[in-house]
């Protein structure tokens, strides 16, 4: 694995970021919660590559990291009624919307919902951008464990199969808020760093 100090060189980890992940590389990578695993959410090689990293059934699926709302209705459905929550992106949310589009197998859930994040990290921010299309997001672990929020562990622990991590030093975090908009009224799948008052002011 290679590590970037992107608090030194944060423009050249960013496009190094980018071209990794046109190339069907996992990368890891900031974000406004935790550090994230990254890979290319069209790209069925790298999102299997990804699960079995995770070690993670295939029951399971990958939510994704977007630039801008712009780009995030143009992957998802948002209901009328549910508006409103798009005006508290970029945050500590994962947002779960019926999908439009077809992406690799592991990204799509039952009922046709995707698990959508816009990220308030201007890294983060910064790929998703840079690269033009959906990104996994994921936390940095083996599933069933705690998220690893310390680069030196990440790097122990995952050297040989991620490609690529910017590094911004321990990022302590929680994991993201996650609301599913598949059904009225919305419901909590998880309670993360995300509040939860925006709910109540939903029609």
């Amino acid at each position: 694995m290679k590590v970037v100090d992107v608090t030194r060189a944060p423009q050249a980890g960013i496009e190094e970021a980018v071209t990794v992940l046109e190339q069907g590389g996992v990368i890891v990578y900031p974000t406004d919660t935790l550090y994230g695993f990254g890979v290319d959410a069209r790209n069925s090689d790298a999102v299997r590559r990804l699960r079995e990293i995770k070690g993670r059934s295939r029951g399971l699926v990958f939510s994704v990291m977007l630039p801008n709302v712009e780009e995030l209705v143009s992957l998802v459905t948002v209901d009328i009624a549910f508006a409103g929550v798009l005006k508290i992106l970029p945050g500590p949310y994962t947002f779960i919307f019926p999908s439009k589009v077809r992406l690799s197998d592991g990204v799509i859930g039952k009922g046709r919902g995707l698990g959508v994040r816009i990220p308030d990290h201007p890294v983060a921010l910064a790929i998703a951008g840079g690269f033009g299309g959906p990104v996994i997001t994921t936390s940095v672990n083996r599933t069933g464990e705690p998220p690893q929020t310390d680069p030196f562990q990440i790097k122990r622990t995952f050297d040989r199969e991620v490609n690529l991590m910017l590094d911004t030093g321990e990022i302590a975090g929680r994991a993201s808020t996650v609301v599913s908009f598949m059904t009225r009224p919305p419901r909590v799948i998880r309670q993360g760093a995300g509040p939860l008052e925006f709910l109540e002011r939903l029609v």
